[in-house]
C-alpha cells in the first residue's frame, strides 16, 4: 500500500512563521496603547528549573475591559529588584510602551517584586515630570517569582507589616475545646511549614489575615484528625467504594493552595453517612472518625469560611474592576460577620483590620468615587482624596495628548527638512541660518509665555474638574449593587465626557493577578518534561501568540454576543 508523503512545514519554518505572528501582535499592542495610560500585573513561576516572569496589560477598549499578554520572560539570573526593575523596562519598550504611560502595577508582596516596583517609581519620577500612581497592593495574594528563597537578594528585603488580630492558641483552644498541648507528632512537618509562614508575616499580606488564623488550627487536634481520616479514605479500597457509590472523592487539603481547608471540610461532610457506615464494620476507621462534637465543629469552621470561599470565586471574574472588588469584600465581611460565632468575630475584625489599610489606596478610592453604587460608604475626607486623584491624572492625560502631538509635529519637520535637502545643493545658506535663529528665539519666547500662563490655565481646569465630579456626586443617585458598572458608564458618556475618560482608566486597574495565574496555567501546555529544550525567545513567541489570539478569541465573542 502506498503511503503519500504529507507537505508539512519544518520545525524551522514554523518557528519562523510564529515569530513573523509575534511581532505582528506586538506592532497591534503598541498602536493600541499609544499615549494612553495602563495597567500592568506582574507573577512569577518556576516550571522545571526555569523561572519565567509573566506580565499582563489592562485597559478598557468598547466599554469591556481588555487584556493582553506583554511577555513571559525566561529570568536567567538572581532575581534581585534591580534586574526584575530591568526585565520590566526592557519588556515595555519592546511595546513601545512609555514610562510615563504606567497608571498602576499590581503584583504579589514579594520582597524583590515590591523592590522592582519602587525602582520603577522612582525611575519614572527621575526621567518625567509627571503624576503617576504606581499600585504595588497585592489584592490576591499569589507566588512569588521564584520559589526557592535563596535566589532572593537579601539587599532586597523589606520588613513586613506585623500581623494582627490573630487568634492565640488559649482562644483557639476554647473555640475547638481542645487541650493545647494535644499535637500530634505526625505533624512535625506541618509545624515546621507554619514556622516559617510565621516567621515571613505572610498574614497581613493575603486578602484576609484571617488566613494564617486558619493555619493555626493545623496544630490542634481537630484538623489533625481530619486529614488523618482523609489519608485513610484516599487508600484504594474505600477509593473503590467511594468510586461506587457513585459519590466526590476526599480532598487532603494543602498548607500553601487558598481555600484547601474549605475543600476538604466540604467534600468531608459530603462523605459523612459513607464514613459512618464504614466505620460500623471498619476498626481502624472507628479509631480515626469523628465523634459527634467534631462533626460540630467541621461544621462551624465550614460555614465561617464559606463567605470567604465565595469571595474567591467571585474575584476570579475576568470582568472584575476594582469597585467589583470593593463590593465583593464588603458582602463577605457582612456575611461572615450575620454568623456570630467566636471563629467568624475574629475573621471579621481581621477582615475590618485589612480594609483600614485597603482603603487608603488613592487609586481604590477615585474608582469608589466614580461607582454610584458604591461612593455613599466614601467619608468626605475620602471623597477629597479621590477627586484630587482624579485631576491629577486628568492632567497626566492632557500632558500624554500633548506629548503625542509634539512627536507627530516632530515627524513631520523631520520629513520637511529631508525633502528640502534634496533640492538644496549649496554647503551654507546665512540667511537660512538668519531666519532658523529667527524661529528659534521666537519659539523660545512662546515657551516662556506659556510657562507663565501655565498654572493659571492649570487652576482653571482644576476648577472646572472639581466642579464637574462634585456634580456628578450630587446629581446621580445610588445604583443597584448588580449593576455592571461599565455599561453604566457607556450611557454616561455624553453627559460627562471628562469624568467617562478617566473612568476608562480607573475601572481597568486589575484587583487581582488571576489572569497571569492562567497565564502560567498555559505554560504547561507548550513547556512540559517531554519538550524542556526549547529556547526561551521561542518559547515567549509561542506563549505571546497563543494568549494574545486566544483572549482576543474570546473578546470578539463577546462581543457578538452583546
Amino acid at each position: 500500500m502506498d503511503f503519500k508523503r504529507r507537505n508539512l512545514p519544518s520545525t524551522l519554518t514554523r518557528l519562523r512563521n510564529v515569530h513573523a505572528e509575534s511581532l505582528l501582535i506586538q506592532d497591534e499592542i503598541a498602536n493600541e496603547v499609544q499615549s494612553k495610560l495602563i495597567s500592568l500585573k506582574l507573577d512569577g513561576v518556576t516550571r522545571l528549573n526555569r523561572a519565567f516572569l509573566g506580565v499582563n496589560m489592562q485597559y478598557i477598549v468598547d466599554d469591556c475591559i481588555k487584556l493582553r499578554t506583554l511577555g513571559l520572560v525566561e529570568l536567567t539570573e538572581s532575581h534581585t529588584g534591580i534586574y526584575l526593575k530591568e526585565t520590566i523596562l526592557n519588556i515595555l519598550k519592546k511595546f513601545k510602551i512609555e514610562q510615563n504611560q504606567l497608571y498602576t502595577i499590581t503584583s504579589d508582596n514579594g520582597a524583590n517584586m515590591l523592590k522592582a516596583i519602587n525602582l520603577v517609581e522612582e525611575e519614572i519620577s527621575s526621567t518625567v515630570a509627571a503624576t503617576t500612581e504606581l499600585n504595588d497592593e497585592s489584592i490576591e495574594e499569589t507566588a512569588d517569582v521564584s520559589s526557592d528563597s535563596s535566589s532572593y537578594d537579601s539587599s532586597d528585603s523589606a520588613e513586613a507589616a506585623p500581623v494582627t488580630n490573630l487568634l492565640d492558641d488559649e482562644q483557639i483552644a476554647v473555640l475547638l475545646n481542645e487541650d493545647i498541648e494535644c499535637v500530634d507528632k505526625e505533624y512535625e512537618e506541618t509545624e515546621h511549614v507554619l514556622n516559617r509562614i510565621e516567621s515571613a508575616n505572610l498574614g497581613d499580606c493575603s486578602i484576609f489575615n484571617g488566613k494564617l488564623t486558619i493555619l493555626y488550627f493545623y496544630k490542634y487536634k481537630l484538623l489533625n484528625k481530619v486529614r488523618l481520616l482523609v489519608r485513610k479514605l484516599r487508600n484504594q479500597t474505600y477509593i473503590y467504594l467511594i468510586k461506587e457509590e457513585k459519590l466526590k472523592l476526599p480532598i487532603l487539603d494543602c498548607l500553601t493552595r487558598w481555600h484547601s481547608t474549605f475543600d476538604m471540610l466540604e467534600r468531608l461532610q459530603h462523605l459523612k453517612a459513607f464514613i459512618q457506615n464504614m466505620a460500623a464494620n471498619d476498626p481502624k476507621l472507628r479509631k480515626v472518625q469523628l465523634n459527634h462534637l467534631e462533626w460540630q465543629q467541621v461544621d462551624i469552621l465550614f460555614t465561617t469560611l464559606l463567605p470567604a470561599k465565595m469571595c474567591t470565586k467571585k474575584l476570579q471574574y475576568e470582568q472584575l474592576t476594582l469597585t467589583d472588588f470593593y463590593g465583593a469584600w464588603i458582602a463577605c465581611r457582612i456575611e461572615t460577620e450575620s454568623l456570630n460565632n467566636a471563629f467568624s468575630d475574629k475573621l471579621v475584625q481581621c477582615l475590618r483590620s485589612r480594609e483600614q489599610n485597603i482603603m487608603n489606596n488613592q487609586v481604590l478610592l477615585a474608582a469608589i468615587f466614580l461607582d454610584p453604587r458604591f461612593n455613599i460608604t466614601l467619608t468626605e475626607y475620602q471623597c477629597n482624596i479621590a477627586i484630587t486623584h482624579l485631576i491629577n491624572i486628568w492632567f497626566h492625560i492632557k500632558e500624554l495628548e500633548m506629548s503625542q502631538v509634539d512627536s507627530n509635529n516632530a515627524n513631520i519637520e523631520n520629513e520637511n527638512s529631508i525633502d528640502e535637502s534634496l533640492t538644496d545643493n549649496y554647503d551654507t545658506d546665512r540667511l537660512e541660518d538668519f531666519l532658523k535663529q529667527k524661529e528659534s528665539d521666537n519659539q523660545c519666547s512662546s515657551i516662556s509665555s506659556s510657562t507663565s500662563s501655565q498654572p493659571n490655565s492649570q487652576n482653571s481646569i482644576s476648577t472646572k474638574m472639581v466642579t464637574l465630579l462634585k456634580t456628578f456626586q450630587l446629581d446621580e443617585k445610588r445604583l443597584n449593587h448588580k449593576t455592571n458598572i461599565l455599561e453604566y458608564w457607556k450611557t454616561m458618556k455624553k453627559k460627562y465626557p471628562e469624568i467617562y475618560q478617566l473612568s476608562q482608566i480607573v475601572f481597568s486597574v486589575p484587583a487581582t493577578q488571576v489572569s497571569v495565574e492562567r497565564l502560567f496555567s498555559g505554560l504547561k501546555f507548550i513547556l512540559s518534561p517531554y519538550r524542556c529544550n526549547i529556547t526561551p525567545k521561542h518559547l515567549e513567541d509561542q506563549l505571546l501568540v497563543r494568549t494574545n489570539r486566544l483572549f482576543e478569541k474570546n473578546y470578539k465573542k463577546k462581543n457578538s454576543q452583546e
